[in-house]
């Protein structure tokens, strides 16, 4: 079965995506699995990659906005293409909720994620902050009040929102020459 990505996006370390969620049921059983793929690297990946994205697919291009500003790649809401394109899910960890009380007594990349989920505790759904979960629409818009080139999948193309078309083939030189 081939799957169809969602997104494909470019930051400082290659480009991933985000696989639309797939419902089995098996035995009475109902189940969705929700996958990404990371490290594409090299220009023939990139372009599998971007002919695997469905047509109207979010690509998001983060490498300038990274660049001048990286904490970006950690304070971001989390991208959920299982729920309504202009979703917010809030994450809200109380002072002493076993996930944060867990995190800040845990390793230092779990101390790393408790401070990052509590740094935005004012976030909203027009402000989401780290580890709140956004629709597609959301995080697209997020992305682009932050400078990120944002463009949609169009048979073999990419429109952007500047006005450019490029091709597919165009956008996996420029992803792969970076």
């Amino acid at each position: 079965m081939q799957r169809t990505l969602a997104t494909l996006e470019v930051g400082l370390a290659g480009a991933f995506g985000e696989y639309f969620p797939v419902t089995t049921t098996r035995e009475g059983f109902t189940s969705t699995s929700k996958c990404s793929v990371s490290g594409i690297y090299g220009r023939e990946r990139i372009l599998e990659s971007l002919r695997q994205v469905v047509d109207g697919g979010l690509i998001v291009d983060k490498r300038l906005t990274l660049r001048s500003n990286y904490w970006l790649a950690v304070s971001c809401p989390l991208l959920d293409v299982s729920i309504d394109a202009n979703a917010w899910q809030g994450f809200r960890p109380s002072e002493g909720s076993l996930v944060l009380d867990a995190f800040k007594h845990g390793n230092a990349l779990q101390r790393g994620l408790a401070a990052v989920a509590t740094s935005a505790p004012d976030s909203t759904p027009d402000n989401p902050g780290p580890c709140d979960s956004v629709g597609l629409a959301r995080y697209a818009q997020w992305w682009a009040d932050k400078g990120a080139k944002i463009g949609k999948k169009n048979g073999g193309r990419v429109d952007w929102a500047n006005g450019e078309s490029w091709a597919l083939e165009q956008v996996a030189e420029d992803w792969s020459a970076r």
